[in-house]
This record gives C-alpha cells, sequence and structure tokens, in this order.
C-alpha cells in the first residue's frame, strides 16, 4: 500500500517535469526553424532583388559605325565625298542616343578619325585575320552540305584590304563587348556615263543579314520600324532591284558576312544617293541629316524601349 502511494505521488511530478521540458525543447525546435527559414527566405528574397536590380540595370549597347574613311571615302559626287556624310550623320544619331540612360553607345570614329578603342583594336591583325579565316572554312562546310544560303541581291564594290580588316575586326569586337545593335551608315550611288550628272534614282534602303545568317529575325524586325520611321520624311529607293527596300544579303562584311556576328542586330542603311538635292545641297543637307538621325533614334527606342 505504501509503495502504491508513493508511485501516485511520484509519477505527476515526474510528468510535470517531463512535460516542461519537452515543452521548452519544441520551443526551441520551433524558434530556431522559424529563424533558419527567416534567413533562408531573406537570402532568397535578396538575390532575387539583386538579379532584378542587375536586368534592370543592364544597359542596351550600341555600335554606330560611320561607313568608310578618310582614306577610303566611298561614294563621291562632285567635291562630296561620303565618308563625310556618313560621319555628320553618325554623330548625330551617337549625340542623340547618349542622351539615353537606357543606351551605352560606342562609334568607331570621329573628326579626328578612328577612336582610341577601335584604333587599338585594329593593331590585332593576327587575331582579326584568324578570326576571318576561321569563320570562312565553317560558312564554306555549311555552305556543302546546305546548311547555309549564300545572298547576294545588289552587287556592291568590294572593299579595300584595309577596310575589310576593319569591318571584321569591328565584329569581332562586337562578339566580344556584346553589342545589341550595329548600325552602319552610308549613302548611296551607282555608275553612269558622266558621274558629275545627278544620276536617276533616288530614297533610301536597307540591308540585313540573310536568313541562313545569325541575328536574321531580329534585324529583319528592327529594318522594318526603321524603314517606317524613315519613310515620314524620305522616299525609298526606285533603283529597280532595290524594291524590297529591307534587302537580305550575306556578302556584306558590315552585316556578318560568313557568320561573323555572333548575336547583334545588324543593318546597313543606304540614307539616300549622295547627289540628292537633300543632303548634296548645303543650305538643306544640315536638316536632312538631323531628320534622318532622329528617325534612325525613334526606331531603336520604338524596338528596344516599347
Amino acid at each position: 500500500m505504501l509503495e502504491c502511494f508513493l508511485m501516485d505521488k511520484w509519477v505527476p511530478g515526474l510528468c510535470i517535469v517531463l512535460s516542461a521540458v519537452f515543452a521548452s525543447s519544441a520551443y526551441f525546435l520551433w524558434s530556431t526553424n522559424i529563424s533558419i527559414a527567416s534567413d533562408t527566405i531573406t537570402q532568397k528574397d535578396s538575390n532575387e532583388e539583386f538579379i532584378i536590380e542587375e536586368t534592370l540595370d543592364k544597359k542596351t549597347k550600341i555600335l554606330i559605325v560611320p561607313g568608310h574613311d578618310s582614306n577610303d571615302y566611298g561614294a563621291e559626287f562632285k567635291e562630296l565625298k561620303e565618308e563625310e556624310l556618313n560621319l555628320e550623320l553618325a554623330e548625330n544619331l551617337f549625340n542623340l542616343l547618349s542622351k539615353e540612360n537606357s543606351f551605352e553607345v560606342f562609334i568607331t570614329r570621329n573628326k579626328t578619325g578612328y577612336t582610341e578603342i577601335f584604333n587599338n583594336y585594329f593593331e590585332q591583325k593576327n587575331e582579326i585575320n584568324n578570326f576571318i579565316s576561321e569563320n570562312k572554312i565553317i560558312t564554306n562546310e555549311k555552305t556543302k552540305k546546305g546548311q547555309f544560303e549564300p545572298v547576294n541581291v545588289v552587287e556592291h564594290n568590294l572593299v579595300g584590304e584595309d577596310i575589310a580588316l576593319k569591318l571584321y575586326g569591328i565584329n569581332k569586337w562586337s562578339n566580344e563587348n556584346d553589342i545589341d545593335i550595329i548600325l552602319h551608315v552610308h549613302f548611296n550611288n551607282y555608275p553612269r556615263s558622266d558621274m558629275d550628272k545627278i544620276g536617276k534614282y533616288n530614297g533610301f534602303s536597307i540591308y540585313t543579314p540573310s536568313q541562313t545568317m545569325n541575328g536574321y529575325f531580329e534585324s529583319k524586325i528592327f529594318a522594318q520600324y526603321l524603314r517606317k520611321n524613315l519613310n515620314n520624311f524620305f522616299k525609298e529607293s526606285n533603283l529597280p532591284i532595290e524594291k524590297d527596300i529591307v534587302i537580305e544579303n550575306s556578302d556584306l562584311i558590315a552585316i556578318g558576312a560568313n557568320n561573323t556576328l555572333e548575336n547583334s542586330i545588324s543593318v546597313l542603311v543606304e540614307y539616300a544617293y549622295i547627289y540628292e538635292s537633300s543632303f548634296y545641297n548645303k543650305e538643306k543637307r544640315d536638316r536632312s541629316l538631323d531628320k534622318a538621325a532622329y528617325q534612325t533614334y525613334i526606331s531603336i527606342k520604338d524596338y528596344f524601349l516599347n
């Protein structure tokens, strides 16, 4: 009887003590897990915020290439050289785009010549030549297998070896620097018996990579924006073989011949024929160049910011 009495008195006390211990342990584990979970969630949210901020801070990289240079000036009409027109329009466009916080803008040359970035880069002749050779070999193999189809609707003048090296160098640099869009600025001309007389063709045209080239779809879409906006002030080309206005081509180095551009949107714009009065006439030139640059600027904004 005594044993039973002691047991009856001891058991409830033990139970109370054990209950208190278990309760304390449970609370400790619960609070610890909540803290760990909270740290994990906070860490995850912090990472997500970092990724979002990094994405928001990423700028669209734009490269403007004023066609030709002072040594190889392209088309010519009387005293006016194409490279001069190309540069003035390109600098106008550069100034407009540089005001946008969303864009990081580069230009290959200015009034003093090629910028330091590109002047130094063109010195890497062996690397650029290797880049050209490797891509030509790959493209030839793809052509034989039917994976690459050459397209050349309009014949263009062959560029000299020095200019070719620079153009391929620009493509190589663009790949290495993740350039989003490359815009080559040009003015047109065509052979005729008297090159000092105004020709019968006028208007703008836009060249893009052909269908089996890198960047084809994006370049074609951007070119349509550009066509629409340039049409507000300028006529489209009336040269019969340029009737499509947005013209696919696989031979132009500027837009990635031999698939030398990896991811960039690339277009070459012939803004007008060099002898057209709106650009040749000094009294009209500044206004026309401003309009051409602004419509190009609007097209880039339409494509990337809308």
